[in-house]
């Protein structure tokens, strides 16, 4: 059995101590998963892997899912950019994904996003400079805020095609 193998099962098996499974055990976990499945079959085991482990040990508010959907992708892309390596080669060359509050996820979130409710609920869309999509207001409001944003995108989009 490899240390992916383990990492998953100690996961899937609610054996991990809540004070071990830091950020870059996080990564490593999508590494396994991306590793083993295709991306969006990774990406729902990962979802369900780290909900589920933040449920039994009582931390639901902890489970975030723009973090791990944008953080899966991440990590998918450079797999494909690498080629078939392995996580010591992974993890040495791309130091940015195991660390966290200065890390390449933060290229595309800005901390008010990730501090959103509706971030953490479901996946907002990365921007290059930082800012998700419809979210450029959070806090009490910022779902209508959002919803308006997306409709004059709609809009927008339709007018484009007459």
């Amino acid at each position: 059995m490899t240390a992916e193998d383990r990492l998953v099962d100690a996961v899937e098996s609610f054996r991990v101590e809540p004070g071990s499974f830091d950020h870059p055990a996080h990564v490593r976990l999508a590494f396994a998963y991306l590793r083993r499945h295709d991306l969006f079959e990774a990406l729902a085991r990962c979802r369900r892997a780290l909900s589920e482990l933040a449920r039994h040990l009582g931390a639901d508010g902890k489970y975030h899912e723009t973090v791990t959907c944008a953080l899966v992708f991440l990590i998918h892309e450079r797999m494909e950019a690498m080629g078939p390596v392995g996580w010591e080669a992974f993890a040495a060359a791309n130091p940015d994904l195991l660390r966290w509050k200065d890390g390449a996820f933060f290229d595309y979130y800005p901390d008010a996003v990730l501090g959103s409710e509706l971030a953490r609920r479901t996946f907002v869309l990365p921007h290059a400079d930082g800012r998700a999509e419809g979210t450029a207001a959070t806090g009490a409001g910022s779902e209508a805020r959002a919803g308006e944003v997306a409709s004059a995108e709609v809009a927008s989009a339709a007018e484009r095609t007459r």
